[in-house]
């Protein structure tokens, strides 16, 4: 298939990401993804970088009021991320957002370069 069938074929799929945005599209900085995008790179992304860590938003669905995160860096695989994600991020973001109701990490922490989370350690004993 050429360069431009894909596109046509992309094109004429349903959008069944409306929640993510396009990356190479600013967001709007009124929105619920916009607010909470700005929040986290100025609030939270500058404490997680002291650990090698960052957060970054995979989608916003606000009729659900449903924040969904990848977490990158330091924080993909380590065992505290559970943790960060639940009593800091989720905690801080719903503070100072009353419309998100829930904010979920999506990471797979199993994977990566080097994950610190290896699965489980006894299994197989």
């Amino acid at each position: 298939m050429s360069e431009d069938e894909n596109i046509e074929a992309a094109e004429s799929q349903p959008d069944a990401e409306a929640a993510a945005p396009n990356p190479a599209q600013p967001l709007d900085p009124e929105s619920l993804h916009g607010r909470v995008h700005t929040f986290i790179e100025e609030m939270i992304n500058p404490s997680l970088a002291s650990h090698g860590g960052w957060i970054e938003i995979d989608k916003v669905d606000e009729d659900k009021g449903l924040v969904t995160m990848k977490m990158g860096g330091g924080c993909h695989g380590c065992g505290a991320s559970a943790a960060t994600m639940k009593y800091g991020i989720e905690t801080a973001i719903k503070d100072e957002f009353p419309e998100v109701l829930s904010v979920e990490d999506v990471t797979d922490h199993s994977t990566g370069e080097n994950p610190f989370f290896m699965g489980n350690p006894f299994a197989g004993i």
